[in-house]
């Protein structure tokens, strides 16, 4: 299914709910094409990313059962402990087990796309996770 500018996003996603609700929340803004590969040699996806806006006055910045995130410029690295709170997986404390991973991932429909300079964890996301935000320990306020 193509996506555009403007469409709703909903949580939980259509894949799940069957139907779109009269009350949209939030639409999509701006997000990266996913390329699928067409051959064994393809370009990479490097991000799988979309942004939804909404009214400042309703965001909040505090993340379900992390809290408040302060960012920093360090690298992640290998054993940092980090946590990601997802839709399919729950909350999920974790350890990065590996940086600068090529990997395959499979979509409906027998579409794999190729994603490069990946940080692969402990607990790897199930269908449904994408798009979690992943904070360090030490990122935390």
């Amino acid at each position: 299914m193509r996506r555009k500018i403007g469409d709703p996003i909903l949580q939980p996603g259509l894949y799940e709910r069957r139907k779109v609700p009269k009350e949209i929340e939030v639409r999509l803004s701006w997000f990266v094409p996913i390329k699928f590969m067409k051959s064994w040699y393809t370009s990479c996806n490097y991000v799988g990313v979309a942004i939804a806006e909404r009214a400042f006055h309703e965001l909040d910045r505090k993340i379900y059962w992390i809290g408040y995130v302060k960012g920093d410029n360090s690298r992640p690295k290998v054993r940092d402990l980090i946590e990601k709170t997802r839709k399919t997986t729950n909350f999920t404390p974790d350890r990065i087990i590996a940086l600068n991973v090529t990997i395959n991932v499979n979509y409906h429909g027998g579409r794999v796309a190729r994603f490069c300079k990946q940080i692969v964890t402990t607990c790897m996301p199930a269908s449904g996770d994408s798009g979690s935000l992943v904070v360090t320990l030490r990122k935390k306020q």
